[in-house]
């Protein structure tokens, strides 16, 4: 990443000096991404794969995940419009899968959006899928507000919400002791609403590396109190945390593949764009790997049918 004292580049100007995508790409020195602030290991790799498969795992993702806020009166018709999936019907307290593709079909990224109010909607994921949404909120004219809250990645200090998943074959028994009975019935892809330690949080309802769980989040400044409730309560449940060397894994047993290149180095369309993002992007420092080399940057590409994403 450039220093904050460094003039912004555009992405554009970068390929430019890179002699292409391709060049850029493969020739950065990110490497393989690391996770922030979690350790590589909590306790030993092996245990803590095994854990959410055969008791109870707490994965973190208070630190990796990028947030987009969405807030207005037109959220609904602004993402019909740069979306792949539908959104109606999509009721308060539900989450829906957030497929982006470009104009001539390539994927450019996922997340999983959040409607947590009739004008406040909640994206979260890796940053490719927050940077095109905030880059077509900025250019519409729909009433849509995007406020950004990055990752621990580049920058430190306190995010609206914490966030962690209780996943396996115990987190229900797990979750209805910590909540003391009163943990609601939420269907999937549903969000309910309870409390922790006397702290009131919401919790998305799914499934991570094929076993059920629940994805958590509070405000941030009770994350303690709900994290020492959760780690008490789950001793009895064989409760592991999960490292980030562990946590790399969960994708691959569920056939979800995190972060395909966005297809957004290439033409005429996505110029506009390219020259909106700069070097404090993600999208301007990645690397690209693997054993497969072309010229060709849209060989690299995938589209969401590759990636297993039908009609929703």
């Amino acid at each position: 990443m450039a220093t904050t004292n460094e003039a912004p580049k555009s992405l554009e100007s970068i390929l430019k000096t890179a002699g292409g995508p391709v060049n850029l790409l493969r020739g950065s020195n990110l490497g393989p991404y690391r996770f922030p602030v979690i350790p590589p290991e909590f306790t030993n790799w092996r245990d803590e794969v095994r854990a959410w498969k055969d008791g109870c795992a707490l994965l973190e993702q208070s630190y990796h995940m990028t947030e987009l806020h969405l807030r207005g009166s037109q959220v609904i018709p602004f993402l019909s419009e740069i979306a792949v999936n539908k959104f109606d019907p999509f009721p308060v307290l539900r989450a829906k899968q957030l497929v982006l593709a470009g104009h001539d079909g390539y994927y450019i990224a996922d997340a999983i959006i959040f409607r947590e109010a009739d004008d406040f909607f909640r994206i979260v994921g890796a940053p490719f899928a927050s940077d095109w949404v905030l880059y077509n909120a900025e250019m519409s004219n729909y009433d849509v507000e995007a406020k950004k809250d990055d990752n621990f990645s580049i920058r430190s200090g306190t995010r609206e919400v914490f966030r962690v998943q209780i996943q396996g074959p115990n987190a229900l028994v797990l979750m209805r002791d910590v909540t003391g009975g009163s943990l609601p019935e939420i269907k999937f892809f549903n969000i309910g609403e309870f409390k922790i330690a006397g702290k009131p949080v919401r919790a998305l309802r799914h499934g991570m590396a094929g076993e059920p769980g629940f994805e958590i989040y509070g405000a941030w400044d009770d994350q303690q109190a709900v994290r020492e409730a959760l780690e008490k309560t789950g001793e009895k449940y064989g409760l592991r945390k999960i490292g980030a060397l562990a946590y790399s894994t969960t994708a691959q047993e569920s056939g979800w593949v995190p972060m395909p290149l966005p297809a957004i180095y290439h033409g005429d369309d996505m110029k506009p764009y390219r020259e909106w993002l700069s070097n404090y992007f993600l999208e301007s420092v990645a690397s690209l790997g693997g054993s497969f080399v072309s010229d060709d940057i849209t060989d690299y590409y995938v589209d969401p049918i590759e990636l297993g994403y039908t009609a929703t």
